[in-house]
């Protein structure tokens, strides 16, 4: 889950998904979510069967070692 003052930064990150770096900093004023994004980007990363809107699919075996 993402808030929508994140769905700018989502869709740069998900344009440039093919050429990730090996790291990303994410800043922001405390309380924005940044934690949440966060999480919601690396189980994105890992899933294996990814949504269209390049969401985690929440039922590959890859997304529930992530929940794990």
């Amino acid at each position: 889950m993402i808030y929508a003052w994140h769905e700018p930064a989502w869709a740069q990150l998900r344009a440039a998904r093919a050429k990730q770096h090996h790291a990303l900093l994410l800043n922001g004023p405390i309380g924005t979510g940044k934690r949440r994004f966060a999480n919601t980007f690396a189980q994105a990363m890992l899933c294996g069967s990814a949504t269209e809107s390049g969401f985690a699919c929440n039922e590959c075996a890859d997304c529930h070692w992530f929940n794990q």
